[in-house]
């Protein structure tokens, strides 16, 4: 299959890995996303050039349909630049909720852990993590609770937790500061 250039520099894999019809979804919204914004000239978009990712992924929830996308590492900070507005955009062009995170080669059980942590980071962000707790039930389920300085926008904490859970696989219940009274 024959993939347009524009589309094909969006998508970050190597030669033997396979290319999804999500992947293409995405990379196709993020080239015309990149050509809207060059004819406005609209600065809130100045960077997208340089936006790729390494895999798409469509999460099922009880509710909502997802999609995924799971940046490289280094390539996090130029997403997180302008990424109210590109997913602001993606989600008009892919008609779903969008989530972005980056990419963990996980290994061992330690690698396992901070993978999760960053994971969360990613799905709070722009709202920060400023605190971290483990909560241990009599029945022995553990509970991580993640507080956030701020409630995020467009998004319930239920729905957060929700899709927190179905991503790392461990009960997560966010929580946001309230103003002190």
């Amino acid at each position: 299959m024959r993939i347009e250039e524009g589309v094909r520099k969006r998508i970050y894999k190597t030669a033997n890995e396979e290319v999804t019809g999500l992947d293409l979804n995405v990379a196709t919204a993020l080239a015309n996303i990149n050509r809207d914004a060059d004819k406005t000239k609209d600065p809130s978009l100045a960077g997208i050039e340089t936006l790729c990712f390494k895999a798409t992924e469509e999460v099922d929830l009880e509710d909502a349909s997802i999609t995924l996308i799971s940046v490289p590492v280094d390539k996090i900070e130029a997403w997180h630049r302008i990424q109210s507005r590109v997913m602001m955009e993606l989600e008009k062009k892919l008609g779903k909720k969008v989530f972005l995170t980056r990419c963990h080669g996980a290994e061992d059980s330690a690698d396992k852990k901070e993978a999760a942590r960053k994971t969360l980071e990613d799905l709070a962000y722009p709202s920060e993590i400023v605190g971290r707790r483990t909560r241990f039930a009599t029945d022995g389920k553990k509970t991580a609770l993640v507080f956030l300085d701020r409630e995020p926008s467009g998004i319930s904490l239920s729905f957060l937790d929700e899709f927190a859970k179905k991503i790392t696989g461990q009960e997560t219940r966010f929580m946001a500061e309230t103003e002190a009274v």
